[in-house]
This record gives C-alpha cells, sequence and structure tokens, in this order.
C-alpha cells in the first residue's frame, strides 16, 4: 500500500512541480508525508 502511495504522490507531485513551480510541489510532497 505504501509504495503505491508514495508512486502515486510522486507521479502528482511532478504535475503539481510543472503547474504550480518547486516551492509549491515541495509544500505538497512534504505534507504528503507528513
Amino acid at each position: 500500500m505504501e509504495i503505491k502511495i508514495t508512486n502515486s504522490a510522486a507521479e502528482i507531485l511532478k504535475e503539481k512541480l510543472s503547474k504550480k513551480g518547486d516551492n509549491y510541489g515541495v509544500r505538497v510532497y512534504i505534507a504528503g508525508i507528513g
């Protein structure tokens, strides 16, 4: 389960990075881990 969630989160992160910029993507990534 964790691996699948991490994979999906990584893909979403990439989309957010390209759309919103590095800062937003990093925040989403940290929020996902937390």
